[in-house]
Order: structure tokens, then C-alpha cells, then sequence
């Protein structure tokens, strides 16, 4: 059995950027979520055109 030692203090909410968060999950997920739920439109869309999440001014 190996044990292993959390520190807690690294976990803070506080110091995740959330934000950057849900952009990772939408770029990483976003073509599986359109064949799952709109199969239709996943036909449609051309994924081999990369994209940039912009910043909000």
C-alpha cells in the first residue's frame, strides 16, 4: 500500500482561474459534445479549421 500526502492549501478555489477552466473543457469537449447531441450539425462543421478562444475586452 503506498500513502500519499495531499497539501491542502493547493487546492484553494481561490487560486483556480476558472475561467481558463471552462475554455480547456470546451475546446477539448466541444466536437464530441456536437456528435453527441447534434449529430446533424456536427455533419456541417469543418473541425480541421483551428480556432482561438478570444479574451473578453
Amino acid at each position: 500500500m503506498q500513502l500519499v500526502w495531499e497539501k491542502p492549501d493547493l487546492y484553494k478555489l481561490s487560486q483556480v482561474n476558472k475561467d481558463n477552466l471552462w475554455k480547456k473543457l470546451i475546446a477539448d469537449l466541444f466536437e464530441d459534445f456536437l456528435l453527441f447531441f447534434l449529430p446533424d450539425l456536427h455533419l456541417e462543421v469543418d473541425f480541421s479549421i483551428s480556432f482561438r478562444v478570444s479574451k473578453q475586452p
